[in-house]
């Protein structure tokens, strides 16, 4: 099976992991948002932020330096296994002795205590670096897929279902992350039985020299992704923090799937065409058209139907989340078609030229949310908004001459994506209006249909205003059976 054909069946995979995993996220949402409180989201958003950060520097960007490698012998099987556990049993003793520290900054004394315990999923963490690296080398989307859909359910979902029912507050957060993350290590080294044996020998110059450009990338994507958690966490309180996380979970939550899937397909991908420029710049167009144009219509329609789903998904204590969901929701799309240029970097190695454009944005989000700070929530969502359509632009201003991108190929893939998300976003409002009163579960019953109704018209009309252009004879050339559609025959002879 030639690797384009793999790849489409991990879309597959994916799609019906995307499903089953979307589906179970928002179950267990919905309970879960009425066991716990605000506060306890908010505190574990606050744990999980400052912890992220110390679990991807353990981690040096060895996974994606196995994934990127032309070949993978014994030897640097070994040697990246090691380096990761060696790093994460490090960073878990440093969590543990700074966590204090952390908490008296935050000013949340439960915090100390919250970090030190979940710093045990670090080492497990580690464990599945090798496992996971061998799976996406050899395009096992479907072992991936399983593995996704199992640990949440029953790692995540009835550990902390049962926690939480029995009263444990955030503790239930806690057990569930652990449970997660204890369970798929257990599933990943079952199915990809890397060699785990500890050695330093190896092409440390390869992994380190790629792996850690990769991880201070990493670690400077992760500043600007929690950075939002730790000013509203500090400045507004955990109850302001909870309200913003599950806003954000929730305006991210499909399109992020949809990424996810994608991204896994792509980076081998473009790793494995590296040498052709203008082929890379097909595969990244591509990426952008199906992340963009899904990702606006889903969560665009998600922002249109703020008001049900916050009633049903998370309950009433949860109604002041409506507008800074309507806001996040503006942002999703630029955050993963930023997302796909990254990808596409990562796999031409293109990283200090990446990393220069992350830390400025970065930089700049930074000081805007530490001005905006005392001004609520509403103003920090508008400004993430605004630094994400910059970062996209900036990404897109310097690979399109590099790539050999056309401008009208991207000018039609943006009209596209705006198309498609407004399209979306205007069915389900004007559902909406018909049916001004009723059950929540109905008003997003409602919203669902035509949601859905919206998102077939949608993709229909972004792949055919985009016939003709390299993304959609990308899709034709490897994926022959597309010239069913309507769409590709009129680009053959556009």
């Amino acid at each position: 099976m030639s690797r384009a054909r793999q790849a489409l069946s991990g879309v597959r995979w994916g799609a019906l992991g995307l499903l089953f995993n979307t589906g179970a996220q928002l179950a267990l949402m919905a309970c879960m948002s009425r066991l716990l409180t605000p506060g306890d989201f908010g505190l574990m958003a606050l744990a999980l932020a400052a912890l992220n950060l110390l679990a991807y520097a353990g981690q040096s960007g060895l996974a994606p330096a196995l994934v990127q490698r032309p070949a993978l012998d014994t030897p640097t099987q070994r040697l990246a296994w090691t380096l990761a556990l060696m790093l994460s049993l490090a960073c878990a003793g440093l969590t543990a002795l700074l966590a204090p520290l952390v908490a008296q900054w935050a000013g949340q004394p439960r915090l100390a205590l919250l970090l030190q315990v979940l710093a045990l999923q670090l080492p497990l963490s580690a464990m599945v670096l090798v496992a996971t690296a061998l799976l996406r080398r050899a395009l096992r989307f479907k072992a991936l897929a399983v593995v996704d859909a199992l640990s949440y359910v029953l790692g995540y979902g009835l550990v902390g279902l049962a926690t939480a029912w029995a009263g444990w507050g955030v503790w239930a957060l806690v057990a569930a992350q652990l449970g997660q993350v204890s369970m798929q290590a257990v599933l990943v080294l079952a199915l990809a039985r890397p060699d785990c044996r500890l050695s330093l020998r190896g092409d440390w110059r390869g992994l380190l020299g790629y792996g850690g450009r990769h991880a201070l990338i990493g670690l400077v994507e992760l500043v600007g992704g929690n950075a939002d958690t730790a000013v509203i966490g500090r400045a507004l309180g955990e109850a302001s923090l909870g309200l913003y996380s599950r806003a954000r979970l929730l305006a991210q939550l499909p399109t992020e799937k949809l990424a996810g899937i994608v991204g896994r397909v792509l980076f081998p991908l473009l790793a494995s065409t590296q040498t052709d420029r203008a082929r890379v710049g097909e595969v990244l167009a591509l990426g952008v058209l199906l992340v963009g144009s899904l990702g606006a219509a889903l969560s665009l329609g998600v922002s249109a139907a703020a008001q049900p789903l916050v009633q049903l998904l998370l309950g009433p204590q949860w109604q002041a989340a409506v507008p800074v969901l309507e806001g996040l929701a503006l942002a999703v799309p630029w955050i993963f078609m930023s997302n796909v240029a990254g990808i596409t970097c990562d796999a031409l190695g293109w990283l200090g030229p990446k990393l220069r454009l992350q830390s400025g944005v970065t930089l700049l989000l930074c000081l805007g949310l530490a001005l905006l700070a005392g001004l609520g929530l509403r103003w920090l969502v508008a400004w993430l908004v605004a630094v994400e359509m910059l970062r996209w632009a900036a990404y897109l201003a310097w690979l399109r001459g590099p790539l050999q991108i056309r401008s009208r190929d991207m000018l039609r893939i943006h009209a596209a994506v705006l198309t498609s998300g407004g399209l979306v976003a205007l069915a389900v409002a004007g559902a909406l209006a018909l049916c001004p009163a009723g059950a929540a579960w109905l008003r997003v019953l409602v919203a669902v249909l035509a949601g859905s109704l919206g998102l077939v018209l949608a993709t229909g009309l972004a792949l055919w205003s985009c016939r003709g252009t390299a993304a959609i004879q990308l899709a034709q050339r490897h994926w022959p059976g597309l010239d069913r559609w309507s769409f590709a025959r009129g680009a053959s002879h556009g």
